[in-house]
């Protein structure tokens, strides 16, 4: 029995002088930190925060395939679209000369949404993306009707 306690000591004592001899701590270390962590993909980057690291990425953005081409109404013979330094304006020599107003046609894959200037569309991979409506004239504007678009100018 004796022989037995003593082999079991020395068994212990063995196991516990190995696991203090291969644990190894970087808690304390002066070393950089960040070149014990593993490598990460191209474009993401480790950042510190209280109490280690986190892994950021860049998030990819879907960019907007969608054209959305909006044509502008005929002008009266007396109107022209004249380039300021403000922006381009529609004017007619006889003011409240009345102007058409025009249809917006939108791609087959987009429809109208609550937001006034903004259509829903699905792209390449068809998920669902917000595109603005092109800028107009000064003195032209979009109208919403029965979930159709018009664009509306007036003469200055």
């Amino acid at each position: 029995m004796f022989l037995l306690v003593i082999a079991l000591t020395i068994n212990i004592l063995a196991l516990n002088a190995h696991d203090n001899a291969t644990a190894k701590s970087h808690a304390a270390t002066a070393e950089n930190q960040q070149k014990l962590l593993p490598s990460l993909p191209t474009g993401c980057m480790y950042q510190q925060v209280r109490g280690g690291f986190i892994v950021v990425c860049p998030t990819p953005t879907l960019t907007s395939t969608v054209s959305i081409n909006v044509v502008l109404p005929k002008l009266p013979p007396q109107c022209n679209l004249e380039t300021a330094t403000r922006g381009n304006t529609i004017h007619c020599a006889t003011p409240n000369t009345p102007i058409p107003t025009v249809a917006v046609t939108l791609p087959t894959t987009c429809v109208t949404t609550a937001h006034p200037k903004e259509v829903s569309c699905k792209n390449k991979v068809n998920q669902d993306i917000t595109v603005p409506l092109p800028s107009l004239p000064i003195g032209c504007g979009y109208t919403l009707e029965a979930n159709n678009y018009y664009v509306v100018c007036k003469s200055n």
